[in-house]
């Protein structure tokens, strides 16, 4: 008996479809998820750009992880301040957990710590490119 057919992943670099985001250009990986930035598309054209944060599939079966993914994500939707990224959504596409929240553009966090580089003062809003 021949194997089930796998679902084709977009070539590199393309959009790909995940439940109702648009994924394009990984933002960072790290142990527990990588961070994309992607679109959500709604009804009647609503469009808001987001960064789409989705937990390592092979950690999907653990429940530790499984608890402190979304834990990060209950706790992210409580917060408000100004130099926090606002949770938007939790949810599962697949199997493949994810955490929508504010994307927030310019330099990568770790530029502030880089010698000779200030903090950076503030956050401002940005739209979309």
């Amino acid at each position: 008996m021949p194997a089930p057919a796998r679902k084709q992943r977009p070539a590199r670099g393309e959009p790909e479809m995940f439940g109702q985001y648009v994924l394009f250009e990984s933002l960072g990986r790290g142990g527990m998820a990588t961070v994309r930035r992607a679109e959500l598309r709604g009804a009647a054209g609503f469009r808001r750009t987001v960064a789409l944060k989705q937990l390592h599939p092979h950690l999907a079966d653990s429940q530790d992880h499984l608890a402190l993914f979304a834990r990060e994500a209950r706790l992210g939707s409580y917060l408000r301040h100004a130099n926090i990224a606002h949770t938007f959504d939790f949810g599962s596409v697949d199997g493949v957990y994810y955490i929508a929240m504010e994307l927030i553009r310019g330099p990568h966090a770790r530029a502030a710590r880089a010698p000779g580089v200030r903090a950076l003062p503030g956050r401002s809003p940005m739209g979309d490119r």
